[in-house]
């Protein structure tokens, strides 16, 4: 810790059996670490990275801590895979921040601090002093101005990133859209909890319909085999640093199973964690207000669904079982009020659901005549408009409403005892016009969430 390295320095495929501690320490040139091997905890909390930082495919097998962290140049994390937490709190990423596929099976915490501004680089420098026969660093970077280090991603790349942990990047700022190979910055990222972006910003061209949120909302779907077989394998490799080659205990399998029990463990808990499900919901609509900034109507509503479904998972006392069937009806229904089409399939199939009861109800047998009627009176109380006859007044429809004509008028046709009153036929039809009033008005809200100009 607090080292100072003047040149480049090389640590490629290194192996750390124990902690490693790097706090503070200074790099004014290249610093690489690609393919090393933690296994103990790493400490880069507050060292200076004056030229990249390449940390491709390292494995870190406790926790990884570049909290407070200044990467002036660019810093590679591609690949790596980290067992532990991985804090990235308050690291201040001037160059490019680059995490494709990278695999956090913990939390990752990239939270920000300061206030938002734009991502205009400033040059940090890095000098040293050997006056005294000792190299002593100093890192000088600033605070304010036209950005803010410690808050924003000028550049990051995200493609493909695993988080089967809490993602957050609240109070950060990503400022543009990074794409590589046809693919965006969250492109193909997979969220198993909670992503927080709360008090940030995002680039308004950067998409998120190729990332996976809704995972969240199904802990059971969290286990070892969504990471990538060599992220697993590098990790393993770093867990095994300074044991016996035949410790039993450790094996690979056995380190899996002892990993994927723990896992389980945890999701068979958060299954029931209201306030894992909180954090979801607050989390969805934080995105839903951030499409909502963007006009961006179909993902608002996306997420709109999400935080919905996280809100009716919680077992709390702000949501009652009310709440909970509510929301069911609300999904059944018209899919939380996004579907236009669903609400009109409920339409038309209850115009033929009251038919049949209009039918059976009356007392009639079976005649194709008297089932025209039940259809013809089901669709009057759904269209009053339109060109829907009156029902046949010498059928079974026409006694129980009481529209018989004048005497002799229905010729050998007598009048039939029916045992449904008229009161309870109305009540009937008048749910059933209630029922479909909803559902056209579920249906043109829709429409208008859809298509509307604020």
């Amino acid at each position: 810790n607090s080292a100072a390295f003047s040149g480049d320095a090389y640590f490629k495929s290194a192996a750390f059996s124990g902690d490693a501690n790097f706090e503070s320490a200074a790099f004014s040139g290249y610093a690489r670490f690609n393919s090393a091997a933690f296994s103990g905890d790493a400490y880069f909390k507050s060292a200076a990275f004056s030229g990249d930082a390449n940390f491709e495919s390292a494995a870190f097998s406790g926790y990884a801590r570049f909290n407070s962290a200044a990467f002036s140049g660019d810093a590679y994390f591609k690949s790596a895979a980290f067992s532990g937490h991985a804090s990235f709190s308050s690291a201040a990423f001037s160059g490019y921040a680059d995490f494709m596929s990278a695999a956090f099976l913990s939390d990752a915490i990239f939270s920000g601090q300061g206030n938002s501004v734009d991502a205009d680089p400033v040059e940090a420098k890095l000098s040293f002093d050997l006056s005294d026969g000792k190299a002593t660093g100093t890192y000088d970077q600033p605070k304010q101005g036209g950005w803010i280090a410690r808050r924003s991603f000028p550049s990051a790349y995200f493609q493909n990133a695993l988080f089967l942990g809490r993602a957050l990047f609240d109070n950060r700022d990503f400022h543009s859209v990074t794409e590589r190979d046809g693919a965006d910055t969250f492109d193909g990222a997979k969220f198993y909890k909670d992503a927080v972006f709360h008090g940030g910003q995002v680039h308004r061209g950067i998409p998120v319909t190729r990332t996976e949120y809704s995972i969240a909302l199904t802990p059971e779907k969290r286990t070892l085999s969504a990471v990538p077989s060599d992220a697993m394998a590098r990790l393993h490799k770093a867990a095994l640093l300074g044991m016996k080659p035949n410790d039993e205990d450790r094996e690979i399998e056995t380190w899996r199973l002892k990993r994927e029990a723990l896992i389980q463990e945890e999701n068979a808990k958060l299954k029931t964690d209201s306030a894992h499900f909180q954090r979801l919901e607050e989390a969805f609509r934080t995105m839903k207000q951030i499409m909502e900034e963007r006009r961006d109507r179909v993902q608002e509503a996306n997420f709109f669904k999400r935080e919905l479904r996280a809100r009716r998972k919680r077992r709390d006392k702000y949501v009652s079982n009310w709440d909970r069937r509510a929301s069911y009806v609300y999904e059944w229904l018209s899919d939380f009020g996004t579907s236009f089409l669903r609400p009109l399939v409920w339409l038309f199939g209850g115009v033929v659901f009251f038919s049949l009861i209009y039918y059976g109800l009356g007392g009639a047998p079976w005649n194709l005549s008297q089932l025209g009627d039940a259809g013809i009176f089901s669709l009057s109380r759904v269209f009053p408009f339109g060109p829907w006859a009156e029902v046949d007044p010498c059928g079974t429809l026409g006694q129980i409403l009481d529209r018989l004509p004048p005497e002799g008028a229905c010729g050998d046709r007598a009048r039939t005892v029916v045992p449904l009153s008229r009161f309870g036929f109305g009540i009937l039809g008048t749910l059933q016009s209630f029922l479909a009033i909803t559902l056209v008005f579920l249906s043109g809200l829709a429409i208008r969430r859809r298509f509307q100009i604020n």
